[in-house]
């Protein structure tokens, strides 16, 4: 299993743990967690045993033990130890560890899910091994990603996205997560796609920017984006904020 240093992120979401789930909207956005439990198995007659990867706060756990009946057992596993303090459900097993060196035998579950966990990790292809590794014969992988469009504006929405999270390590379209995922031994079942509607100001309010500059340089990027990217993404003033679409892919694969 890979040694990684996940120190600089930990540190990083271990500051926004307090307010993490209060003030964005995709953290909590209903039609995505209802597809994720609507992606796992439905016609086993045995308890299915789930693992969350990068479970943050317990938004996806939650929604699972809430949403799923024949979960049997829930493990959430994250780097940040004051994520996943957050969570309320004692039922819900939590171990500190990153995806690249999961903390599980081989064949533990019947079923991984990932919500915008994986553009963080250092090493993809060891993310992936490590995922195939504890996943039973058969088992489910459920991806959830925010993703640019795949179309000629990808690289302005790259730009964007490094400046709100320099920590990030990948900006995949979610065709380019798809290949991935194929060429690692992994099998499309169903995706579908989603959108929700940011702003600067819940970006603001959801991470307690403080940085000016930081603030006026993404606002500027907004304003003075080309045209074609201001209508994909659906870039409008509203008074002293500026509110914009973002796209989300959902896929299930199997194994």
């Amino acid at each position: 299993m890979a040694q990684i240093d996940n120190t600089e992120l930990s540190r990083h979401f271990s500051a926004r743990s307090a307010t993490y789930d209060l003030h964005g909207t995709w953290v909590n956005n209903n039609e995505v967690l209802s597809q994720i439990v609507e992606f796992l198995p439905t016609t086993t007659i045995d308890p299915v045993q789930i693992v969350d990867l990068g479970a943050g706060t317990g938004a996806v756990s939650m929604y699972i033990y809430q949403n799923y009946s024949l979960c049997k057992d829930l493990y959430a596993v994250d780097i940040c130890p004051d994520m996943l303090a957050k969570f309320t459900e004692p039922c819900i097993r939590k171990r500190i560890a990153s995806v690249e060196s999961l903390p599980f035998p081989d064949h533990s579950f019947d079923v991984a899910v990932s919500r915008q966990c994986l553009h963080y990790a250092d090493d993809l292809t060891c993310a992936a091994s490590e995922i195939k590794r504890v996943l039973k014969g058969g088992g489910t992988f459920v991806l959830a990603q925010i993703v640019p469009l795949d179309t000629a504006q990808k690289k302005y929405w790259e730009d964007m996205i490094r400046l709100r999270q320099p920590l990030r390590k990948h900006f995949f379209s979610g065709k380019e997560w798809i290949n991935f995922f194929a060429s690692h031994g992994f099998t499309l079942q169903i995706s579908n796609t989603f959108s929700h509607i940011g702003s600067v100001k819940k970006w603001v309010k959801k991470y307690n920017i403080i940085d000016t500059e930081l603030i006026r340089g993404y606002e500027c990027l907004l304003r003075q984006a080309p045209e074609s990217f201001k209508n994909e993404y659906n870039v409008i003033e509203n008074g002293d904020d500026i509110i914009y679409s973002s796209y989300w892919i959902v896929a299930k694969f199997t194994i």
